[in-house]
């Protein structure tokens, strides 16, 4: 029997700690250059602090919501580096501040949608995970978790092959990562096989530097989630070490940057296309070379890109200039759209239209970004603009995370524990970016997790769970035998 509370009775970051980050918060806010806005992200950076932060829950809603709020206050942040004014960074706009101003209220309608419906998750203490994840055969895990992985690592790039398909599969996929949250926090507990976790780890980052698009932070991310509830009762060298690590990662992303165009077009022999046409070693003596002709210099453009990265508004912007002036707000028509899109299969629908998320964001925002080359979104918080406007886009905002909130609450719920529902949560770190899919892309993507979620606990998790806790399969009852005669 498990000990437990709920999300919204959730005490981690109240009362001294609140005040404290709160007079920080101020203090920096005074020094910017634009105060306001640098005070208004700190508001809401509080907000998220107060409903999402607790010690003993992955940090899925938290971090989600933290690298929303950072599509716009990082802005905020690199001009106090440099002692700018937001709008005279990277390009001068005198729209940037309202966009800053409505991406700041629309991220925080999104995740307060998430909290109304997500409050009532169950908070379990750390003596009631440590009980569970001790029960948890390591070998077993381990051994399903090398077996899937190597499967995905095999033939994962073959499920693009059956395009009715394709998008579940994919969804399916990264329930992996729900396994390396249960390998993760069972080794860390029962303190066996550490050296074989490094080395998952470290393989993982390496073969992601194979792909077009390198996804050598994600397994950190869900390494950072998973050693979450670890963190604030390890020693004080333990927690000096993740933020190490953080930063390492960070000075990665900047070297990566740094070097990802010419990589890419070393990888695909510079065709446009988003495809790896080299063998592995060719790619990692290219590598290698590129990471040892980088100059300072080419880190401090690394440095910038990577920031207008994760705090690209360049797209809100251009549409902000052009709806409604020269563009009419769309009354609802996106977002219905990508609420009817999934119910329209293409075998019943052969007309209906593949996702062309370029074209969407050129027609809106006039930035002629070439289809062929990338894919850019025109993002669910730019889309809800262009349908509503800006006091009605944070309504539908808002009712989109009670949506999401509903559905990580019935991850939780579907898991019978709560450790394992923790660990289903974790694909809906790519489900919430509502400053970088579009909206056809988000509201399709949460469907098809939810059914897939469906899939998992109804058909497969009862058996896994007892592969992976023999003593599950010891006490589940048998089923019952039916005499002939009793059926007569």
């Amino acid at each position: 029997m498990y000990s437990s509370s709920q999300l919204s009775n959730s005490r981690d970051f109240r009362g001294l700690t609140l005040v404290l980050v709160s007079i920080g918060g101020l203090v920096v806010g005074y020094i910017s250059k634009d105060t306001m806005l640098f005070l208004l992200g700190d508001v809401v950076f509080l907000g998220i602090l107060y409903l999402f932060f607790v010690r003993t829950l992955p940090p899925v809603l938290l971090m989600n919501a933290f690298f929303q709020w950072f599509f716009f206050h990082g802005k905020l942040i690199d001009g106090l580096f440099k002692g700018e004014f937001v709008m005279n960074l990277n390009y001068f706009s005198k729209t940037k501040e309202d966009i800053i101003v409505l991406g700041f209220l629309g991220t925080a309608a999104f995740f307060v949608g998430v909290y109304i419906t997500a409050r009532k998750v169950p908070i379990v203490s750390f003596h009631d995970i440590k009980k569970f994840a001790n029960r948890i055969d390591i070998r077993r895990l381990l051994r399903s978790y090398v077996i899937i992985y190597s499967l995905l690592f095999i033939v994962g790039n073959f499920i693009w092959l059956f395009p009715g398909l394709s998008q579940p599969l994919f969804i399916l996929t990264l329930f992996r990562w729900s396994l390396f949250f249960l390998l993760f926090i069972s080794i860390y507990f029962q303190k066996k096989y550490k050296g074989a976790l490094m080395l998952i780890i470290f393989v993982d980052i390496i073969a992601s530097f194979f792909s077009f698009f390198s996804h050598f932070k994600e397994v950190i991310y869900f390494s950072f989630l998973a050693y979450w509830i670890f963190y604030f009762r390890g020693s004080f060298f333990s927690r000096v070490s993740t933020v190490v690590v953080l930063l390492i990662t960070f000075y990665l992303g900047i070297y990566w940057t740094a070097i990802k165009e010419d990589y890419r077009k070393f990888l695909n022999k510079g065709t446009g296309m988003q495809a790896v046409l080299t063998s592995r070693s060719e790619s990692y003596l290219k590598l290698f070379e590129l990471v040892g002709n980088v100059e300072a210099k080419d880190l401090d453009k690394g440095y910038d890109n990577l920031i207008e990265r994760l705090s690209w508004i360049g797209a809100f912007d251009a549409v902000y200039k052009r709806v409604p002036s020269k563009i009419p707000h769309e009354e609802g028509k996106l977002w219905w759209t990508a609420v009817t899109r999934p119910f329209k299969p293409r075998i019943l629908f052969p007309d209906k239209k593949g996702l062309s998320d370029s074209k969407e964001l050129n027609y809106y925002s006039n930035l002629n970004v070439e289809e062929k080359n990338t894919s850019i979104s025109l993002s669910m918080m730019a889309g809800s603009y262009i349908d509503f406007g800006s006091p009605g886009m944070h309504g539908v905002l808002f009712l989109f995370g009670l949506f999401c909130g509903w559905v990580y609450a019935k991850a939780v719920k579907w898991g019978k524990y709560p450790v394992v529902g923790y660990a289903l949560t974790m694909p809906m770190i790519y489900m919430m970016q509502i400053n970088e899919n579009s909206i056809n892309r988000m509201v399709s993507t949460v469907l098809l997790y939810f059914l897939v979620l469906w899939f998992v606990q109804r058909f497969l998790l009862t058996e896994f769970m007892a592969i992976i806790i023999p003593d599950l399969a010891e006490t589940r009852p048998a089923k019952p035998k039916v005499l002939i005669s009793e059926t007569r």
